[in-house]
């Protein structure tokens, strides 16, 4: 085999493995937004972040690779890559690593909260005193006020 021929099929290799890497990060975001639920507006904010380090990271790859030269099968290299990934083992990838993150979430909000919960009773215990406290200060001052009425009326 030619020596040309070997060097653009290992650059060909490599680019397949870039298209692997990123759709692994890709499925890193995914799997982020499957543990922490956010609005619309931060995961297009994330998807952007993420096309613009596919855009330099690709570029610079093919560039660095290529001599200077961008070679168009090499970014199909990098797609089929990316294709073969997610046919293969990104569904089962995310969801694993998002249902075993979930569970480490969901404990770890279990212990906050047995933590947490004597002071949120201390809070509702304190509310119910200011409460009592209020409710009792408004009919004292209203039997007061009353009776400052009558003892006024009576004076005239």
């Amino acid at each position: 085999m030619s020596q040309d021929i070997y060097v653009e099929t290992r650059h060909i290799g490599y680019a397949i493995l870039w298209g692997f890497k990123l759709a692994f990060v890709y499925d890193a975001f995914l799997i982020f937004r499957n543990v922490i639920r956010h609005k619309n507006f931060f995961v297009y904010v994330e998807d952007f972040i993420y096309w613009l380090y596919c855009a330099f990271f690709v570029f610079d790859s093919l560039y660095d690779i290529g001599d200077g030269y961008i070679r168009w099968y090499m970014a199909l290299g990098v797609g089929i890559g990316m294709l073969f990934y997610k046919l293969t083992i990104s569904k089962w990838l995310v969801k694993i690593c998002s249902n075993i993150l979930n569970l480490i979430k969901s404990f770890i909000l279990k212990i906050l909260y047995f933590l947490i919960k004597p002071f949120l009773k201390l809070g509702r215990d304190i509310k119910r005193v200011f409460h009592y406290m209020k409710v009792r200060s408004k009919k004292k001052l209203t039997r007061t006020l009353k009776m400052l009425k009558i003892t006024l009326c009576k004076r005239k």
